[in-house]
């Protein structure tokens, strides 16, 4: 075989057994699916909301924690509230963005995607509250949540048979309720509101492994969709005023038309129009 040949047939040996090995390696495992008690974690979160939709400032936040049932793997605080008799965990909301809760956030009207980053610091030990609530780390090898929430306030929305209407930005939503269950009336499209807290609230979960063996540092990325929910009514077009004066004066003299040829009561002139 010439010196060419050979070459060719090494160069070609090298190429499959480059083809080879990237179809046959296995991907090593990452934090983006495992976490370990005592960790820390940055979830980057990217929010996407419709063009024409509009979040006023003072009403929306973003909140990342890990979960299962009950019990919040986030590293946090017992805090009683002012005049109560029990505790809250404030792992359930914190981390968030803006870091003092909602009233601080802007006005979010441009572009429609805003990334987000929140660090996580997991539960290595139990901690328990005056109260004697307990939260605690995650088992080993168990299937936990990553729980990113986007959550509006001041919601205020009426109902109109199996829709409800509310107003963002100015512009009013009229979604159809798919179910209601225990103060909660879950919306077609995504996203659920609170009855009595006058919330809304657009989840997105993602299954988390924990285990002793996963990376104490690593990264997720989580991508919130708001939904496009359905615009209440149309849009009338406005009409010049001496044009809607026409109209007006049109449908008034067919009216007395009608009511002439009835018999009805004489109609009184209609007063000049003010312009």
């Amino acid at each position: 075989m010439k010196k060419s040949g050979i070459k060719c047939y090494i160069c070609l040996v090298g190429v499959l057994f480059a083809i080879m090995a990237t179809f046959l390696t296995i991907p090593p495992v990452t934090a983006q699916s495992q976490i370990k008690p005592g960790g820390t974690y940055t979830v980057n979160v990217t929010l996407h909301k419709p063009s024409d939709m509009v979040l006023d400032a003072g009403t929306w936040e973003v909140r990342a924690y890990f979960y299962l049932s009950t019990n919040c793997f986030n590293e946090a605080e017992w805090w009683k509230p002012e005049g109560a008799t029990y505790y809250l965990y404030t792992g359930w909301w914190t981390p968030r963005y803006p870091s003092y809760g909602a009233k601080y956030s802007d006005r979010w009207a441009t572009p429609d995607e805003k990334a987000i980053p929140l660090v996580i610091k997991i539960l290595e030990e139990n901690t328990t509250s005056e109260g004697q609530d307990t939260m605690r780390p995650p088992d080993n090898n168990s299937s936990i949540t990553l729980r990113v929430r986007l959550r509006i306030k001041n919601i205020k929305f009426t109902r109109d048979g199996d829709y409800v209407r509310f107003t963002l930005g100015g512009k009013t939503y009229s979604p159809k309720i798919t179910r209601e269950y225990e103060g909660t009336i879950y919306l077609d499209g995504g996203g659920k509101l609170s009855i009595a807290d006058q919330e809304l609230d657009v989840d997105k979960d993602t299954p988390i492994t924990a285990t002793t063996d996963a990376p104490a540092t690593g990264t997720f990325s989580v991508s919130v969709e708001i939904p496009s929910w359905q615009v209440a009514g149309f849009e009338i077009p406005v009409l010049p005023v001496v044009g809607s004066v026409v109209v007006l004066l049109v449908v008034v003299a067919v009216v007395v038309v009608v009511l002439k040829k009835r018999g009805g009561a004489e109609v009184p002139p209609l007063p000049p129009p003010s312009l």
